[in-house]
C-alpha cells in the first residue's frame, strides 16, 4: 500500500519537489566563522535533512564544477539547483521551517545589495576576532 505524506504548512508544489532531493551545504571548512554557522545550523536542523561538506572535501570536488565560480561563497545544493551567496542563506533558512521561513522577507532587499553585504562579510570573516582561532569541524565525520 502506498502512502502519501503531506507536510503541514508547505505548498503542494514544494511538497512535490522536495521529495527525494538532496540538500547539501558546501562551506569553507578552514574558516572558523563558517564552522560556527555550520554547527549552529546542524543544531537547528532537527529533521537532519542537510548534509554539510567542506568545499575542499572529495565529495565537493566530485559534485561541484571546478574551478568554483564563487570561492568565498557558501553553496547550497537543493536537488539539481545550486544557490550561492545571499540566495543560499535565504534558501537554507527557509528550509529549516518554523520562524526561519521568515528569511524570505529578505527578498525585499535588492539582490545586488544582499550579495554586496554577503561579499563584505565573506572578505572579512577571517579577521573577526571571535573566530580567528576557531578549530575546524571538518575532521568530525558529521561535517565531512
Amino acid at each position: 500500500m502506498n502512502y502519501k505524506f503531506v507536510r503541514i504548512g508547505v505548498s503542494m508544489k514544494e511538497q512535490k519537489t522536495d521529495l527525494g532531493k538532496t540538500f547539501n551545504i558546501f562551506y569553507d571548512g578552514e574558516c572558523g566563522f563558517c564552522n560556527f554557522w555550520v554547527s549552529f545550523l546542524s543544531r537547528l536542523d532537527s529533521s537532519k535533512k542537510y548534509h554539510y561538506y567542506s568545499l575542499s572535501s572529495e565529495y565537493a570536488v566530485q559534485q561541484l564544477v571546478h574551478p568554483l565560480p564563487a570561492t568565498r561563497s557558501v553553496i547550497y545544493q537543493k536537488g539539481d539547483h545550486l544557490y550561492t551567496k545571499s540566495e543560499a542563506v535565504i534558501q537554507i533558512l527557509r528550509g529549516l521551517g518554523g520562524k526561519y521561513k521568515l528569511a524570505v522577507l529578505l527578498y525585499i532587499i535588492p539582490h545586488r545589495l544582499r550579495d554586496w553585504t554577503y561579499d563584505k562579510v565573506a572578505r572579512n570573516r577571517h579577521k573577526l576576532p571571535w573566530f580567528e582561532n576557531s578549530s575546524c569541524t571538518r575532521g568530525n565525520s558529521k561535517f565531512s
